[in-house]
C-alpha cells in the first residue's frame, strides 16, 4: 500500500520520467511480473522472474495485460508502438529516499530500457544470428560465455538458452555499469580486463553517450563515479577524525605512563601484540611530540619484532616483509579503538602462527600410560601438529578480513599476504603429512602394483589431507569412507591371526595414531568392533561368499516369509468357540 507521501512522489517520479522519454510508463513491480508471466508463459506462482526491472511491451498486448490505472493513465488511445515499463521503486525507498536517489534509480532503469530497444531494432532481421555471432567473436568466446552464465545465475535472461537475448542483455547490462556503477563491471564481467575494446566494439550498435544524456530526468544527479578505493580510504579518513576527537583520547602523562607500563610488561612476558597495542594507546595519549615519536618507534620495532618472527614460520622473501610491515602497521592504528575489535583479533591470530612455530604443543595422557605399562609416555611432545595449528590460525585470520576497518587498497594487499601465507602454510603441511601417511597405507598392505593403483593411493593420501586442512584431524571413520570410495582397496585376510590383531584398517588406525599423534584420532572402540565384525563378512572369500550366497538369500527369506505369516494372521483370525465362550461365562459367574 502506497502512502499519500509516496504517491506524490510516484507523481512526481511519473512526470520526470516522461518528460525524458514519451513512451515509457511507471508501474509498480507487480504489474510487470504480471506482464512477464502472460507473455512468455510462467507459472502464476513463479518467484523467479527475469528482468522485471524494465520491460519492453507492443501496445497491442499492454492493452490486453494492463489497466490504465495501473500506469496512471486515463485510457490507452495514444499508446506508441512499442511501450517502456519501468518498475517504480520499493515502498520503503519512497518513504526513506531522498528524491535525487529515486530519480537516479529510474534513469538507470530507463537507461537500460532504452538500450534494449535499440538493439532489438538493430540486430533484427534474417541476418541476425550472423551479426550477433559476429559480435561475439570480436568479443571473444570465452569472455561471453562467461557474461552468459553471469546473466544465466542472476535471472536477467527470459530464455536462458538463447545466445541472440544474452548478447543483447550483456551490452545492456555492461552500458549500464559503465556509465553507472563502473566499479561493479569486474564484479559482474571479471574476463573483461581491457574495457576500451569492448567500448569500441559496441558503439557500432548503440550510442551509449548519447543515450546516456537523452534519458537523463530533470533533477536526477550526476552518477558517483569515485572508485569504491577513494570511497573507502575517505570513510577510513573519516572514521579515524571522529576516534581522534571522541571521548577518552585526549592528552594525558598519566594515561601515557600506564600504556608505557603495560607495553614493558606484555613485553617481557613476550606478548608482541601486546606491548603493539599498548605502544600505539601509548602515543595516542602522549602529551609532547617527543614522547609520542618514542611511543611510535616502539611500537614499530614490535611489529618489526612479529614479522621476523612469521617470517621464520612462513618463510616469505624481504618484498613481502616490508609489505607486511606496512599493513600490520595499519591494523595497529585501528586496534587501539575498542576493547575487543576484529584489528586486534586479526593480529593475535597471526602471533599464535607465530607460537606455533616457536612452541612444541605436549599431550598429558594417565589413561595410555596405564595401559600401555609406561612404554609410551606420561608426557608427549606433539610435533605433527604445528603445521595443521598454523594453517588454521591463517585460515582464522583470513575470515576476519571481512571485518576489519581498512580502506580498500590496504585490504587488497593484506587478503593477498594472508591468502600466500595460507596456501604456503598449507604446503609445509601437506609436506610434512603425505610421507607419514603414504608409508603408513603401504605397511597395512595398500600397496600399488601399477599406475593406475598408484593413481588411486595419491588420491586417497590427497583426501586425507584435504580432511585434515578443513577440520584439523583426521579419523578412523573419515578414512574407512576414503578407502572405499577408493579404487584401491585392503587386502583380505589371511587366517586367524590377522582376524586377532586387527585387519589392515585396523593396523593402520593404530599406527597413524603414533606416526600422527595429535593429529590423528584413534578410533573408538565401538567403531573398531564394528570394523572387526565386518572383517568376518566381507574381509575374506568365504566370509564374503558365506555372506552373499547363505546369509542374505536364506535369512533374507526367512524374513519375508515369516513377515508374511504374520501379516495374514491379523488378517485370519480364528473365531471363538461356543465350548469357550460357556467356559468363558462360567468364570464371570
Amino acid at each position: 500500500m502506497v502512502t499519500p507521501g509516496g504517491a506524490g512522489r510516484i507523481q512526481e517520479l511519473r512526470r520526470a520520467l516522461q518528460l525524458a522519454e514519451p513512451s515509457a510508463f511507471l508501474a509498480e513491480p507487480r504489474v510487470i511480473r504480471r506482464v512477464i508471466r502472460e507473455r512468455h508463459g510462467f507459472v502464476k506462482l513463479s518467484t523467479a522472474i527475469p528482468h522485471a526491472d524494465s520491460q519492453l511491451v507492443p501496445a497491442a498486448e499492454l492493452r490486453e495485460l494492463v489497466h490504465p490505472d495501473e500506469l496512471g493513465l486515463a485510457d490507452f488511445l495514444n499508446l506508441p508502438e512499442t511501450c517502456l515499463l519501468i518498475s517504480q521503486p520499493a515502498e520503503d525507498e519512497l518513504q526513506h529516499w531522498p528524491v535525487q536517489e529515486l530519480l537516479q534509480q529510474v534513469w538507470r532503469r530507463l537507461f537500460h530500457a532504452v538500450i534494449d530497444r535499440e538493439l532489438q531494432r538493430k540486430l533484427s532481421g534474417p541476418s541476425e544470428r550472423a551479426e550477433i555471432q559476429r559480435r561475439i567473436a570480436g568479443l571473444g568466446q570465452v569472455a561471453f560465455d562467461e557474461a552468459h552464465f553471469v546473466l544465466r545465475s542472476e535471472t536477467r535472461l527470459v530464455d536462458p538458452e538463447s545466445r541472440t537475448e544474452a548478447w543483447r542483455e550483456f551490452c545492456a547490462m555492461y552500458l549500464e555499469l559503465r556509465w553507472f556503477e563502473p566499479d561493479l563491471l569486474k564484479v559482474w564481467f571479471p574476463s573483461l580486463t581491457e574495457t576500451r575494446s569492448v567500448d569500441v566494439l559496441l558503439e557500432s550498435d548503440v550510442a551509449g553517450e548519447q543515450i546516456f544524456e537523452k534519458t537523463r530526468l530533470y533533477g536526477a544527479p550526476s552518477p558517483d563515479l569515485t572508485t569504491h578505493l577513494q570511497r573507502d580510504e575517505e570513510r577510513l579518513v573519516s572514521t579515524r577524525r571522529e576516534w581522534f576527537l571522541g571521548a577518552g583520547s585526549s592528552p594525558s602523562d598519566r594515561a601515557w605512563l600506564r600504556a608505557s607500563r603495560r607495553r614493558e610488561r606484555a613485553r617481557e612476558r613476550g606478548n608482541t601484540v601486546g606491548a603493539i597495542v599498548s605502544a600505539m594507546q601509548a602515543a595516542q595519549r602522549a602529551v609532547t611530540e617527543d614522547k609520542r615519536q618514542v611511543a611510535v618507534e616502539s611500537a614499530r620495532q614490535e611489529i618489526r619484532l612479529l614479522v621476523e618472527r612469521l617470517q621464520r614460520a612462513i618463510s616469505f622473501t624481504e618484498h613481502e616483509a616490508e609489505e607486511w610491515r606496512a599493513s600490520l602497521w595499519e591494523l595497529a592504528t585501528n586496534a587501539i579503538h575498542g576493547f575487543w575489535n576484529s584489528e586486534k583479533r586479526l593480529l593475535f591470530d597471526l602471533q599464535k602462527v607465530c607460537l606455533d612455530n616457536e612452541r612444541v604443543n605436549y599431550k598429558v595422557d594417565l589413561v595410555t600410560w596405564l595401559a600401555s605399562r609406561g612404554a609410551r609416555p606420561l608426557r608427549r611432545p606433539l610435533h605433527s601438529l604445528r603445521e595443521v595449528l598454523m594453517t588454521r590460525h591463517l585460515s582464522s585470520a583470513e575470515a576476519r578480513l571481512v571485518h576489519v576497518r581498512l580502506s580498500g587498497a590496504e585490504r587488497d594487499r593484506l587478503t593477498k599476504l594472508l591468502h600466500e601465507a595460507a596456501h604456503q602454510s598449507e604446503l609445509q603441511m601437506r609436506d610434512r603429512m603425505r610421507p607419514v601417511l603414504q608409508q603408513t597405507l603401504r605397511d597395512v598392505g595398500l600397496v600399488p602394483r601399477n599406475v593406475p593403483e598408484q593413481t588411486a593411493l595419491d588420491k586417497l593420501v590427497d583426501d586425507a589431507l584435504d580432511c585434515i586442512v578443513s577440520r584439523g584431524y583426521l579419523t578412523l571413520g573419515y578414512l574407512r569412507d576414503s578407502i572405499s570410495r577408493n579404487d584401491l582397496k585392503l587386502p583380505d585376510l589371511t587366517d586367524m591371526r590377522d582376524l586377532w590383531q586387527g585387519d589392515y584398517l585396523l593396523r593402520a588406525d593404530d599406527r597413524l595414531a603414533l606416526s600422527m599423534d595429535g593429529v590423528y584420532q584413534r578410533g573408538e572402540f565401538y567403531l573398531r568392533w564394528l570394523q572387526t565384525t565386518s572383517s568376518i563378512f566381507f574381509g575374506n572369500r568365504a566370509g564374503r561368499f558365506a555372506t552373499l550366497f547363505l546369509l542374505i538369500p536364506f535369512g533374507g527369506a526367512l524374513v519375508i516369509v515369516e513377515g508374511v505369516r504374520h501379516l495374514a494372521h491379523l488378517f485370519h483370525r480364528k473365531p471363538a468357540t461356543p465350548a469357550a465362550s460357556g467356559d468363558s461365562d462360567q468364570s464371570d459367574a
